[in-house]
Order: C-alpha cells, then sequence, then structure tokens
C-alpha cells in the first residue's frame, strides 16, 4: 500500500480528536471537543472516523460522524455515533445508535425508531464488506447511518487484511468559500499509515446556477469543477470537469459520475482492491455536501431553506429515503410501516 506521510497539518485545527484516544472515552470526545475552521468563511465541517480495538476475542467498534453547519449566525453541530460488539466470527452482538443524535431533522428523525431498526435488521449479522446491503440507506432508513456503517465496514476490512489488532482512521472535510470560488478541503489519516489531502473546487459559480424553490438544483451553467489529490514531495493529481445541467436530476447525475472519478483515484494511489467505503468521497456522502454547502452560501445560512435542501436531497419521486424527512405522520406510516407515534417521544 502507498502511504502518505503525516504532516504538520495533522493536529486539532484538522482532526476534532486526538489520535490513540481509548475507546472508552471516544463519545465524550466527539460530543465535546472544540473545533477550529480552516476558514471564517466556513458553510459545513463534516468530522468522520471509526476505530476498532480487538480484545478477548472480541471486536469493539465506534464509529462516528459530527456534522457542523453554519446556519443564521450560528453553528449547528449534529452528531452521529454507533457502538458495535462483534465476537471472533464478526458476528454481531450489539449495535448501540448513542442518544445524542438527532439527525438532520430533530425530533422526526426518530431515535427510538432508528435504534430499533438498527438492532432488529443487524443484530446476528456478519459484518463484512460482503454483507454491505444490509447496510444501505433503503435498510436502515437514515442517511447517517448508512455513512458510518459503511465506513467501519472498509476499518474492519483493512483490520483483517493487515492482521491488526486496533485499527483508527479519522477524517475532517470542511467547505467555504475562497474568493470566487467554492472550497471543499479534506484531511485523512489512519493508524496503518495512509495520509490523504484533497480538494474540490466549485469555480466562479455564484451566477451560474440555480436553485428551485423546493431546495432542488434547478440549473448549472458552464461550472468548472477540479479536484486536486494533494501528494507530498510529488506531483499533485488533477482533474477537471465542465458541469451543465437544466435539471435536478441531471445535475445529480453529473455530480456523481465526478465523485466516482475522484474515488477511482484516491483507491488507485491507495492500491486497495476492496471498495473505498471510509472517506467523505463517498458519492451519495459527497454529493450531499456540496449541494448543502452551495445552497448554505448561496441564501446566506437561512435555516429553512437549509431544511428544503436536505429534503429535496433525501426524497426521490417524491417518496423519502429517510425516517427523518416525511411530511407527516401519515406519510412515516405508509413508508415506514414499523414506525410508531411513540417513537418521536
Amino acid at each position: 500500500m502507498s502511504i502518505y506521510q503525516k504532516n504538520l497539518m495533522t493536529d486539532k485545527k484538522i482532526f476534532l480528536i486526538k489520535n490513540n484516544e481509548s475507546i472508552k472515552s471516544i463519545e465524550k470526545s466527539i460530543l465535546d471537543a472544540p473545533y477550529i475552521s480552516l476558514s471564517e468563511t466556513f458553510s459545513s465541517i463534516r468530522y468522520r472516523g471509526t476505530k476498532i480495538v480487538k480484545k478477548d476475542n472480541n471486536y469493539h467498534i465506534i464509529t462516528w460522524q459530527r456534522n457542523i453547519a453554519r446556519l443564521q449566525k450560528m453553528d449547528v453541530s449534529l452528531p452521529t455515533i454507533i457502538s458495535i460488539t462483534l465476537n471472533d466470527q464478526l458476528i454481531i452482538q450489539s449495535i448501540m445508535l448513542n442518544k445524542s443524535f438527532a439527525g438532520s431533522q430533530g425530533i422526526s428523525c426518530c431515535y427510538q425508531y432508528l435504534l430499533r431498526i438498527l438492532q432488529q435488521r443487524l443484530t446476528g449479522q456478519k459484518f463484512t464488506i460482503d454483507n454491505k446491503h444490509l447496510f444501505m440507506i433503503d435498510n436502515l432508513h437514515c442517511i447517517h447511518l448508512h455513512e458510518i456503517l459503511v465506513a467501519a465496514l472498509s476499518s474492519m476490512e483493512e483490520l483483517i487484511i493487515n492482521n491488526l489488532n486496533e485499527f483508527e482512521e479519522v477524517e475532517t472535510g470542511q467547505s467555504f468559500e475562497d474568493g470566487e470560488d467554492i472550497k471543499f478541503l479534506n484531511y485523512q489519516q489512519s493508524s496503518h499509515g495512509f495520509f490523504l489531502n484533497w480538494e474540490i473546487m466549485f469555480h466562479n459559480y455564484k451566477k451560474k446556477l440555480k436553485f428551485n424553490r423546493n431546495g432542488e438544483i434547478e440549473k448549472i451553467h458552464n461550472i468548472n469543477v477540479s479536484f486536486r489529490l494533494i501528494k507530498n514531495n510529488k506531483e499533485d493529481i488533477y482533474i477537471n470537469q465542465l458541469i451543465n445541467g437544466d435539471t435536478n436530476k441531471n445535475v445529480i447525475s453529473q455530480l456523481l459520475k465526478f465523485t466516482i472519478k475522484c474515488k477511482k483515484i484516491i483507491i488507485k494511489e491507495l492500491e486497495i482492491k476492496t471498495d473505498f467505503f471510509h472517506s467523505n468521497l463517498l458519492p451519495v456522502s459527497l454529493v450531499g455536501l456540496i449541494i448543502q454547502s452551495l445552497g448554505i452560501i448561496i441564501f446566506s445560512n437561512n435555516y429553512n431553506y437549509f431544511q428544503y435542501i436536505l429534503a429535496a436531497l433525501q426524497r426521490k419521486n417524491d417518496k423519502p429515503f429517510c425516517i427523518g424527512i416525511v411530511k407527516n405522520i401519515e406519510e412515516a406510516q405508509k413508508y415506514f410501516p414499523q414506525f410508531r407515534i411513540e417513537d418521536l417521544y
């Protein structure tokens, strides 16, 4: 495997929690640790990570995400933390969602409902990449759970392949204005040795895209989007793509194709044979981060419009992917039959 050496940027300004923190103290750190933006103009930050420890023939996993958005001159912090115990055959013995969870929609994200879905559908299942279909959004009904659990699947793969008793990886992605552009800057490191630094730029974008009243990107006209993999002591890798689209579906499709190209570059550089899920480059995650950040900046941190953007991202043909994005109780009962009204309280 190619190894990117650590550099001076891997400090508290980049990562939310310190390296080699004990698995018992990570939850507290995720919830309480201060964060520092790389720019005063930031619109969103996504901290993410996984730690796995093998002890007494069991595997103990904590996987997390903390999303921070700057809305109406205040920062909204939304953590998602899952703890898992596996036996020596990688079978899930227990799985728990931290009570701090509020999704991105508050009470409608239904902590009790999602905890029940996690435990009913994953307890007793094998925690491996081969079972990744069990960890998809349509089975778990929450994009945040999907993102951090597939990340943990990749981390488990790293641990098993390299015959390790402990593995951890941490990542932060931040988006902010950079002159006439918007920049998405990402850092990632693991205890196994890799260090990644990449950025995506939307060049001169403000007058070239339009959102509609439903939170969808209605049109993009000739926006140049670039990806740069920043490599120490070697020539950086660049790709550029011109994006045009006159429907939300078309724009999303082009953004997904672009992020898939970026992801393939990372996989090639790391020389890994399995998929690379533990990354903010996970296409569905990165497209969501991009669209949220664009909307936050264009609509001057308006919280109400931010909710429309999330709804547009998490619905298709007016059907909700996530329990948190339902319009009312009747819709929750229609599309999520195991939902109970008492799950809201």
